[in-house]
């Protein structure tokens, strides 16, 4: 019997097929068309098996033929035509799998809910050879399931197959793919047609279930830091020093803020140069107990604060680990290591690393190796762990290094002893005022002396001093103060919010936000709302708030969330999900010119049109006209004043041909010249005069962008 194995990716495939193969040599077959698939003599019985991959999503849904107008339900799955390569991999597959009789079909794809969508269309767009039907094919599935990519765990999920596809797993899929396609497609469709109908010209919108509630919870931010009134207050703050050539104390007052100036003032009167004794020390001990594996929001959220990472950064990368058998696979949730996963298996393999011998070794020694664990259990992966498997001929980078180190030191963390430090709470008076110093005493580094990622330093500041001892306050420092506004959002914080909301899923939260961010709804570094964000949110609120609301966005994730677990049908979903759009599409169209021409406003005011002229303020030459944006058919673009068309003003200027251009409402100070703002993708919004070209070189647009 031959055996049809449908990997997700063709590293995958590679590492499948070496893991397979009785002599770990598998056979290349290259098509010529950039893709291959492999053949391999499987090492349990000598028989045959052909192993074929995608390269993501294949297919993708679309209208169906003849579907027109809103609301539109009617989608078909077809070829993805955002994927440049899936034609050719479809063909390879083709070739492969229409030419034999397979006696089985095994789906290797990721398994989690895109790998079952995926591996699932493969099998009934493409696998079906002539003269046989999709039930027929259907009947020989099995699924392999794995959550990472050695030897070892790939041969016994072979072996442990299971008889049939995860069907729950592929309806819930399906269904996601269908509700998210009917909410995108149908409400940026109205909100284009609106604007439409309002005679604001032709301009495409797009929002879709969770990028509404997203783009609102970064306005209600943006709101709040607005909103903001700095309140002002005092502290007063003594230095001294520790003996002679000591290190010199910082003491905060008892209170430590006050809202009059006078009292922190008196302080200061009454303490500068005098001698202060220490009246008490109050001290407890304090552990921290190993932290809990990681799953991908907490691999996200410790690589962005220890290296700066960014979210979909951390997942691409993890990704490649995973896919050089490095690290278990990154896209779970758990964070709780189940009793199957023999940790001593790979703690064994840690240690043959030189890096991390000496700590393996030490941890193996301590023996009863029982990890930590968190709260959050994920049924289908372990949380993200080392493999322990060799990086020899692995080119890796340094990020790549780096994070492949984190998740490494974090499992050997997982077994260490608790970090244990004393902390100290000094009084300390000064002519009848208190004050007081808190420091810390460590008593063992515990499981941080093999995570350097946690600031175990920090936890050892005391100072030694003794009750009873005098201190010589030098200087008192009065300090103005004012209360802040709550930070911007970054990415992190936002995937938080939308992890607590319970919108969007693990894998798809970092996209989101890149979708937003390359629509200009919001700014990156920090999170901030754009006018054209704010507008939306704003129109939404105002007359369909249930699109921009995480409660329906919520409510259908659990419904999907449902037909995974049995509880719920596709077709139901769907079909509250018609209701819903139907709905929500009457009181759009009831509100259509009012909307289309909340939204005309502002990019009359933003990224405004005049024709194909696009208005960045009054130009300085004239101070007549209006200075606009030109854009020409071949799409190359110039500055003009707008009295050319009379011919009473010809300034002409230049202007970069990358990014969207909006006024930055203010004129430059050397010139007096419009200030412009660009938003190209990929690097952060900047500001510059659209007179650049007559500044200093200094003053001129970047390298590589005019």
């Amino acid at each position: 019997m031959e055996y049809l194995i449908i990997a997700e990716k063709p590293a995958a495939a590679a590492r499948i097929g070496a893991a397979l193969d009785a002599r770990g040599r598998p056979v290349e077959v290259k098509t010529g068309k950039g893709t291959s698939y492999f053949q391999v003599t499987l090492f349990d019985t000598g028989e045959r098996a052909f192993i074929v991959n995608g390269a993501g999503h294949l297919f993708t849904l679309e209208r169906a033929r003849g579907a027109k107008g809103i609301p539109v339900f009617d989608f078909k799955w077809a070829r993805n035509g955002q994927n440049k390569r899936a034609a050719q991999y479809i063909n390879t597959i083709e070739v492969v799998a229409r030419q034999r009789q397979f006696g089985q079909y095994i789906v290797a794809t990721d398994f989690d809910t895109e790998g079952s969508v995926i591996g699932y269309n493969i099998l009934r767009f493409i696998c079906v050879p002539a003269g046989s039907t999709f039930k027929s094919v259907l009947a020989r599935a099995s699924r392999m399931k794995f959550s990472a990519l050695t030897v070892g765990e790939l041969r016994q999920a072979w072996t442990a197959r299971s008889p049939m596809l995860d069907c729950a797993r592929i309806e819930a899929g399906c269904t996601r793919h269908r509700v998210d396609v009917m909410f995108g497609i149908n409400m940026s469709a109205a909100i284009t047609s609106a604007v439409k109908s309002a005679g604001k010209g032709y301009h495409v919108f797009s929002i879709g279930r969770v990028q509404g509630p997203t783009l609102r919870e970064v306005c209600e931010r943006d709101g709040a830091i607005e909103a903001h009134v700095p309140e002002t207050y005092w502290e007063a703050r003594a230095r001294a020093r520790n003996g002679t050539g000591g290190k010199v104390l910082v003491l905060e007052s008892v209170p430590p803020s006050f809202k009059q100036e006078a009292d922190a003032r008196a302080i200061k009167h009454d303490c500068e140069g005098k001698v202060a004794i220490v009246s008490s020390i109050q001290q407890r001990r304090v552990t921290k107990k190993p932290p809990a594996p990681f799953n991908l929001a907490g691999l996200q959220r410790e690589a962005n604060l220890v290296f700066r990472f960014k979210p979909a950064k951390t997942l691409k990368i993890a990704e490649k680990l995973y896919l050089e058998a490095l690290i278990s696979y990154p896209r779970t949730d758990s964070e709780i290591i189940p009793p199957t996963i023999d940790v001593k298996a790979i703690m064994l393999a840690v240690e043959g690393n030189p890096a991390y011998q000496a700590d393996a070794r030490a941890v193996l020694q301590r023996g009863n190796l029982v990890p930590s664990k968190g709260t959050k259990m994920d049924e289908a992966h372990p949380p993200i762990l080392p493999t322990g498997a060799s990086k020899a001929g692995i080119a890796l980078t340094k990020d790549e290094e780096s994070l492949l180190d984190l998740v490494t030191r974090r499992f050997l963390a997982l077994f260490g002893p608790d970090v244990i430090w004393e902390e100290r709470v000094h009084e300390i008076i000064a002519s009848s005022h208190p004050f007081k110093l808190v420091s810390n005493k460590l008593v063992s580094s515990g499981w941080a002396g093999y995570y350097p990622y946690f600031p175990v330093a920090s936890l050892d500041d005391d100072p030694g001093l003794r009750f009873g001892q005098q201190l010589t306050l030098h200087e008192v420092d009065v300090l103005e103060k004012h209360t802040n506004p709550p930070p911007h959002h970054s990415e992190i914080t936002l995937m938080g919010y939308m992890e607590r909301a319970r919108i969007g899923t693990k894998s798809t939260r970092a996209e989101i936000i890149e979708k937003i961010k390359a629509r200009g709804y919001i700014d990156a570094d920090p999170i901030r709302s754009t006018p054209l964000g704010k507008k939306i949110v704003e129109v939404f609120d105002t007359f369909l708030p249930a699109i921009v609301s995480e409660d329906m966005t919520r409510e259908l994730e659990d419904d999907v969330d449902a037909i995974q677990s049995g509880t719920q049908h596709e077709v139901d979903v769907l079909e509250k999900t018609k209701r819903i759009i139907t709905a929500m599409l009457a009181q759009f169209k009831a509100r259509e010119q009012s909307i289309g021409s909340e939204l005309g406003q502002l990019l009359a005011a933003s990224s405004p049109t005049r024709g194909q002229h696009a208005v960045l303020g009054k130009c300085p030459a004239c101070s007549k006209h209006d200075l606009v944006i030109v854009t020409l058919k071949n799409k190359k673009r110039f500055i003009a004043c707008e009295g050319r068309s009379d011919k009473s003003c010809n300034v002409i200027l230049p202007i970069i041909q990358v990014g969207k251009i909006y006024p930055a409402k203010k004129n430059c100070p050397s010139c007096g010249y419009p200030m412009v703002k660009c938003y190209a993708k990929g690097k952060k919004p900047w500001e510059f005069c659209v007179n650049w070209s007559k500044h200093g070189p200094r003053e001129k647009i970047p390298a590589g962008q005019a």
